[in-house]
């Protein structure tokens, strides 16, 4: 997938590209679905009274946008092409970014797991389902505060603006392959249907914008 996409600056230029901006971007959506689980893992501990649908549409945005799509081009392209361009694959950033996408890809078994507890009755999956939701807030905020800081200014030093637009068009191919028409746009619709129906409730207060998320590009 990586293959002859990749050119390199010189003489020390800078400037964020159309490729991470893409993923800062995501990131965004990302911090405004964990305000939204935050807000529910929350009500649903003071109260016991939250839709389980909440948590479905949470697990689905989850699973499909941020693991099979996000996670993928990162995985499948900007961190191999990071390694051909000189960066360790098996230390520094790279190794760290990975780890954290297998952690959260077991926060997320856990949490699907005792969602089902719940929606057969049993009221044990509770605490376990709370626990797992707020571990996974906790790992994917300091994770995107890494990428964001850390791993895309390297990025944009290394990539120039010609590597960055092949990079952005092999995401969009990503998108079609692993999403599908239209499922994009339904799953940011998700996004404005439960920041809405939650706006009023307690907690989540790490918006998009704020230190929490440390996202800079507009959504």
């Amino acid at each position: 997938m990586v293959n002859n996409i990749i050119t390199l600056k010189t003489g020390g230029q800078t400037g964020e590209g159309i490729a991470i901006r893409t993923l800062k971007t995501e990131h965004q959506a990302v911090c405004q679905m964990l305000n939204v689980l935050e807000k529910s893992v929350l009500k649903l501990e003071l109260t016991g009274q939250v839709p389980l649908s909440i948590f479905d549409d949470v697990l689905e945005f989850l699973t499909v946008f941020v693991d099979r799509c996000h996670h993928t081009k990162e995985e499948e392209v900007l961190f191999p092409l990071m390694v051909q361009s000189g960066l360790p694959a098996e230390s520094g950033p790279i190794s760290v970014m990975l780890a954290e996408h297998r952690q959260g890809r077991e926060l997320i078994a856990r949490f699907r797991e005792n969602l089902e507890m719940l929606k057969n009755g049993n009221q044990a999956g509770q605490p376990a389902l709370i626990e797992a939701a707020r571990a996974y807030c906790v790992l994917l905020r300091e994770h995107i505060q890494k990428e964001n800081r850390t791993l895309f200014v390297l990025a944009n030093t290394i990539f120039d603006a010609e590597t960055q637009q092949r990079i952005y068009e092999t995401f969009e191919e990503i998108e079609i392959n692993k999403l599908g028409a239209g499922t994009h746009e339904r799953l940011h619709g998700v996004i404005e249907h439960l920041v809405a129906l939650t706006a009023a409730w307690p907690g989540g207060d790490a918006g998009p914008d704020s230190e929490g998320c440390s996202c800079s590009c507009a959504h």
